[in-house]
């Protein structure tokens, strides 16, 4: 199930903003988590995923690709230099188990902060309809998937994530919180569900070319 909240982070108060680092936290969303497709399992921003089975045996870095919206007005049409556009930096993760209790990880923190990769969200054309552009976020890095190695399958946890960045006119922003359901597969079994299957049987139920790479070598 995918559930976002409504409302973003308080807009920081005017006695906390310094003429060099204002911070905007209206302007960027998670729209939603996409769905891979086509013969190289590109990342699409508008068909959508509404849940994710990851395999919990996956050595290394589990990520989602996360389509954000970018709702500040574009001012030039080269997404490099338009102030505008916004490079997503890093995302905090929150993990929940079903019951809505925070998950215990060990010695492992959570919430927690980690790098993502893509990033750049172009602005939008008119100011109500947002730029978009997908960034791919280790909702489960490597210590984490190790931490849940004993995890029964079937296990549904939920993924609180919110985004940062900055804009290329360098005003920080942030997302809202947006909360999206994982359920761990048992281990290798997406090599199962990958091995002979179809471009659109390996990636269309939330598996990624990385998983299918991770358990096979090529994602069909």
């Amino acid at each position: 199930m995918m559930l976002r909240r409504i409302g973003l982070a308080a807009v920081i108060g005017a006695a906390a903003l310094q003429a060099s680092c204002v911070t905007d936290s209206n302007s960027i969303y998670i729209l939603g988590v996409s769905a891979p497709s086509g013969t190289s399992c590109n990342f699409s921003t508008t068909n959508l995923l509404v849940s994710a089975r990851v395999d919990a045996g996956v050595q290394g870095d589990i990520s989602l690709g996360f389509v954000i919206g970018n709702l500040i007005q574009k001012r030039s049409l080269n997404i490099s230099n338009d102030p505008s556009t916004v490079l997503i930096e890093e995302a905090e993760v929150q993990l929940f188990r079903a019951d809505g209790a925070a998950l215990t990880l060990g010695a492992l923190p959570n919430p927690f902060t980690v790098g993502v990769s893509g990033g750049a969200i172009q602005g939008s054309n008119d100011g109500s309809s947002p730029g978009t552009g997908v960034v791919a976020v280790p909702v489960l890095p490597a210590s984490v998937v190790s931490a849940l190695g004993g995890a029964p399958s079937g296990t549904v946890l939920y993924a609180e994530v919110i985004v940062r960045g900055r804009t290329n006119g360098h005003i920080e922003v942030e997302g809202g919180p947006y909360t999206y359901s994982i359920t761990l597969l048992p281990s290798g079994s997406l090599g199962v569900l990958c091995a002979g299957a179809s471009t659109s049987t390996c990636c269309a139920p939330g598996i990624t070319q990385q998983y299918c790479t991770d358990v096979q070598g090529q994602c069909p």
